[in-house]
């Protein structure tokens, strides 16, 4: 579950302590985060962005790593059922 927070700095600041803090809301991040979620740690997510995952390894996964980390489908920019690498020079 992924839940955007909003702070209000008008009043005393209340300090949490969490198991981990993990900085970077991407593939790596997220996953991280749910599967100590499902250990019952405490964690916090720190993500720059206003948007939780918007670009993912240049679009680059396999499907073997996608089902590994099982993202939301909305994380996802496109899927190809094949693809072709050209190397200049290589043979």
């Amino acid at each position: 579950m992924i839940r955007k927070l909003s702070f209000d700095w008008s009043g005393p600041v209340v300090m949490k302590k969490y198991s981990v803090i993990i900085v970077g809301a991407g593939p790596a991040g997220l996953a991280c985060a749910q599967s100590l979620g499902k250990e019952k740690k405490e964690v916090l997510v720190l993500e720059k962005n206003r948007k939780v995952g918007p670009k993912i390894c240049a679009g680059g996964l396999t499907l073997k790593t996608l089902k590994l980390l099982d993202l939301p489908p909305e994380l996802l920019e496109a899927q190809f059922k094949q693809m072709n690498v050209f190397i200049e020079g290589k043979e």
